[in-house]
């Protein structure tokens, strides 16, 4: 048994302008919406991998709420960081 897994340098940035904010978070949601829904969403491969905060392999809500909370740690001046929020 083995696992590919891939990280993304800009975990948390869904949308790839190099900022983790609540924009990230709405490109998740939307995503994952339109996926839920049955409709076609094209993302590369790049947004994917970046959009799934917890590296669980899917897009979820669970990945936008971890954008947020990482979001709101740097917002109000503190040094977020990945492992404390998804693992905490």
């Amino acid at each position: 048994l083995t696992y590919d897994i891939t990280y993304c340098e800009g975990l948390g940035d869904a949308n790839l302008d190099n900022s983790v904010d609540s924009v990230d978070a709405s490109f998740i949601l939307s995503y994952y919406s339109n996926v839920s829904t049955g409709k076609d969403v094209s993302i590369s491969d790049d947004e994917f991998k970046c959009a799934d905060a917890d590296t669980s392999g899917a897009v979820d809500a669970v990945d936008a709420s971890l954008v947020l909370n990482y979001y709101a740690a740097s917002a109000t001046g503190g040094t977020p960081n990945w492992e404390t929020i998804v693992f905490g």
